[in-house]
């Protein structure tokens, strides 16, 4: 270790200490008066804007050495993560948006900090280092210095943008349409005042505007920068429209749509078509009008439940419709998406349910395509996973795959009088069924049961969904001649699986436990960590036989 380096680990390690005795009653807290208690308020504001610069200035590195020119050789690669944001999160156990924040901040207080960024012992600039985005230089310094909260520095970050050209490159600089990095660098220096509290943006004792009005006053300033710039503000609106799922506390999906300014007009007005009889919309002179109106205006529901409902009603619309444009379409995908299965003689079973089937046209006459498939010929659904036990008692409960939400017995019912059933069969030790070597690639049954048992990708801290997942043969079919048995066989999402081949990694088998065998270079002991299932439908069949177990003793 370096002389630096145990500098850093000293001081902060010396720094954990004294945090550490901070005192940590509410006793402690209430003997102070208001003023006090502010003032603590405000140091404790203050110590955290230098642990988070010094946290941004590690995570920074930790991107650098994981940067995407050094592909299976980055650190984070190695580690096993796709990206540095990934391991950053596993190593701090943060949120996905706080290590985001961290390695986008980190970054820039290091090309902040280029003229440090050399090589210790060459003393030259360090090989692969390059300044990205110099206009936000000095917000880099500023999260460095700790008068800016890494927070405060994503949000000028995220507002102002990026530059759309160099000056002196055409005559379009006259009229706005060109905003240059040194544009973009005089409105940091704004936002960097009002945010320290100069020039009134603050109060005495306040440290100047929040991380959101940042946000919003960045989003000014280039709006101002860029006021004649309309056409190319439109194009990255347009480029920027998404539609993103994250994973709520409670284990079910929040889906997040950003539409571009022509889409979020046209949602809007669906949205408020949908709810105006909720709002003291028009009165209707049609009588179906009028009669669809009073329903809804009277409808039980809150208007956040009956727009939940209405949307996805038309989403399912939309699908039956895609699918009677395609009435031969293909069998489901490889994780059983369109396949009715369920719950049968085996000790546990698998149910798929919410497969839209096409629809009929009148007459029989097969209408050609209009429009490109959208949905394709794998038709959505939901797969629950119950017990053979739990579907005969009608008790306990089922599972809903790839989350560790349970579902009622009443609703695997619902879904099985819909979708019917297929078994899975499990053994003693929670492994499925083989079929040995006479194919090459897993049959979508075996993926099915591959995905009721591991329960998505089984990559250590990997959060793919089953849906998203390989095969892999852990013993490799031509290099060990390995069967296609389940027992063999793992989920890896893509990245995983290709990470696994390209960089040496290995999953054995011992019994029905797997084991990841890191590569000698990210460990020489090869020591394996446990790749636990991550299935709660398979650990509520596990509980079901140690019950019975018990209840036999």
């Amino acid at each position: 270790m370096s002389t630096s380096a145990s500098i850093f680990s000293t001081a902060v390690s010396a720094a954990r200490v004294a945090a550490v005795a901070i005192p940590d009653g509410v006793a402690a807290v209430r003997a102070m008066d208001d003023i006090g208690l502010l003032a603590v308020q405000r140091d404790l504001s203050e110590l955290r804007r230098i642990v988070d610069a010094r946290a941004s200035l590690v995570a920074g590195e930790v991107a650098f050495r994981s940067r995407r020119e050094l592909g299976y050789a980055g650190l984070a690669q190695k580690e096993g993560f796709q990206t540095a944001e990934k391991l950053i999160q596993a190593t701090t156990g943060s949120t996905r948006r706080e290590a985001t924040t961290l390695v986008t901040v980190g970054t820039l207080v290091h090309e902040a900090m280029i003229e440090t960024a050399v090589d210790p012992n060459t003393g030259e600039l360090l090989e692969g280092f390059v300044v990205h985005e110099p206009w936000l230089a000095a917000v880099g310094a500023a999260v460095a210095a700790g008068s800016l909260t890494v927070e405060a520095a994503r949000a000028i970050r995220s507002g102002l943008g990026e530059p759309t050209g160099v000056a002196g490159s055409s005559g379009a600089e006259t009229d706005g349409h060109v905003i240059t990095a040194e544009a973009l660098a005089d409105a940091v220096a704004t936002l960097l005042a009002a945010a320290s509290g100069e020039g009134g943006a603050g109060r005495p004792g306040s440290v100047g505007v929040n991380a959101d009005a940042l946000f919003q006053l960045a989003r000014q300033l280039r709006d101002e920068l860029d006021e004649a710039g309309i056409a190319q503000r439109e194009r990255i609106i347009y480029e920027q429209r998404s539609f993103r799922r994250i994973k709520r506390p409670n284990g079910c999906s929040r889906y997040i749509l950003d539409g571009d300014l022509e889409t979020s007009a046209w949602l809007d007005d669906v949205y408020d078509k949908l709810i105006s009889p909720r709002r003291g919309g028009p009165r209707f002179i049609d009588e179906a009008d009028r009669v669809w109106a009073e329903a809804i205006a009277t409808d039980p529901r809150s208007p956040e439940q009956y727009l939940h409902d209405a949307i996805v009603g038309l989403l399912h619309y939309g699908v039956d419709a895609d699918l009677a444009e395609n009435p031969t379409r293909g069998g489901g995908d490889a994780n059983g998406s369109g396949s009715s299965s369920g719950s049968g003689s085996g000790s546990a079973g698998e149910i798929a349910g919410g497969g839209a089937n096409a629809v009929d046209i009148p007459g029989g006459a097969l209408r050609p395509r209009r429009v490109p498939r959208i949905v394709g010929s794998r038709v959505p659904s939901v797969r629950v996973l119950v017990t053979e036990e739990a579907l005969r008692t009608r008790t306990g409960h089922g599972r809903i795959e790839g989350t560790e939400t349970p579902v009622s017995i009443e609703t695997v019912e619902r879904i099985i009088c819909t979708s019917g059933t297929v078994p899975v069969v499990f053994g003693t030790g929670g492994n499925v069924l083989n079929l040995g070597r006479e194919q090459r690639l897993y049959s979508t049954r075996q993926k099915a049961a591959l995905a009721a048992r591991d329960g998505g990708c089984i990559w250590e801290c990997c959060d793919s969904p089953a849906s998203w997942t390989e095969a892999h043969h852990i013993k490799h079919w031509a290099r060990d001649h390995g069967n296609t048995d389940l027992a063999d066989g793992v989920l890896l999402c893509r990245h995983h699986h290709l990470l696994l081949h390209n960089n040496h990694w290995e999953i054995i088998r011992k019994g029905n436990s797997y084991w990841l065998i890191p590569p000698p270079d990210i460990d020489p002991a090869q020591k394996p960590r446990p790749l636990p299932s991550k299935s709660a439908a398979l650990r509520d069949l596990q509980h079901e036989r140690k019950r019975a177990d018990l209840r036999a003793s």
